[in-house]
């Protein structure tokens, strides 16, 4: 059940990885790359409600790649694992954690819509343990000034030691960034995005080295313009293939942004979900 938050105008609510029985641990044995994808319906109730914090609870990040909470309109059996199909065409990510990643806390403007349906969590295991690592969602029930979503930039096209995609959002209007989340696997050294504004005009807009167990959330107060372009470029230390294996390769920056969509170009993207500018 929810708990109330030290805020009074905010609830909170737990989602983790669990057992079979309620109230159980997850339990994993000399895995190699297991994608387990645990099922929940909406714990906010039966109205959607509007995020505004997500604190990461993680038992034990050796074992643990990453975490992602999708959101999606299938029925979800609520309490209910499998191993994950490890795409999610009709889901919208709401929120990740890799090794080294904070809390996210949106602006007193800003929140992120929950619809009340189903969720799941995909784990990403390799080793062995008992886990119920997740996150813990505070929201309000009513909307905030502005909506913001994550939104997918990169490429799941990799083969080298280096690759690139450029971005051409649809937007209509401005888009206005919150967070920067860089993802990629061992290998990966350097993320860099840089915009190149209908003008003409080249701004360099994250340029870090990557850090596989430092996974950090970056703040960023840039905004995306119409006509603007994106390129997303990532450098690895040997030739890697792209895939969902600790030992291939990713290449994605996470945005948090809005209006929730904005940052969104046509295409087949990822198959990651949602608001998607990839290829």
């Amino acid at each position: 059940m929810p708990t109330m938050a030290p805020d009074p105008n905010q609830e909170c609510a737990e989602i983790r990885a669990h057992g079979a029985e309620p109230g159980t641990a997850f339990k994993f044995d000399n895995q190699v790359d297991l994608y387990q994808c645990f099922e929940f319906t909406a714990p906010f109730g039966a109205q959607d409600v509007y995020g505004v914090t997500f604190k990461p609870k993680i038992d034990d990040p050796s074992v643990i790649h990453h975490w992602l909470l999708y959101q999606h309109t299938d029925t979800a059996v609520d309490g209910s694992s499998a191993k994950c199909a490890q795409v999610f065409p009709q889901s919208t990510l709401i929120a990740a954690w890799g090794p080294g990643t904070g809390d996210m806390i949106m602006p007193a403007d800003v929140a992120m819509l929950l619809p009340a349906s189903g969720y799941t969590l995909e784990v990403h295991y390799n080793g062995s343990g008992n886990d119920t690592s997740g996150l813990e969602v505070c929201y309000n029930r009513e909307p905030r000034e502005n909506t913001a979503a994550m939104h997918w930039l990169g490429t799941s096209n990799i083969l080298g030691t280096m690759a690139s995609n450029v971005c051409r959002p649809t937007n209509t209007g401005p888009i206005h960034t919150l967070k920067h989340w860089p993802h990629m696997h061992l290998s990966g050294q350097r993320l860099t995005t840089v915009i190149t504004r209908a003008s003409g005009e080249v701004e360099t807009w994250f340029d870090e080295p990557f850090d596989f167990q430092n996974q950090k959330l970056w703040d960023t107060d840039v905004v995306i313009m119409p006509g603007d372009t994106i390129e997303t470029t990532c450098t690895y230390s040997r030739p890697a293939i792209g895939g969902e294996g600790t030992n291939q390769e990713m290449c994605y920056d996470v945005v948090l942004a809005y209006p929730a969509g904005a940052l969104t170009q046509p295409g087949p993207g990822s198959g990651f979900g949602t608001h998607q500018c990839v290829n």
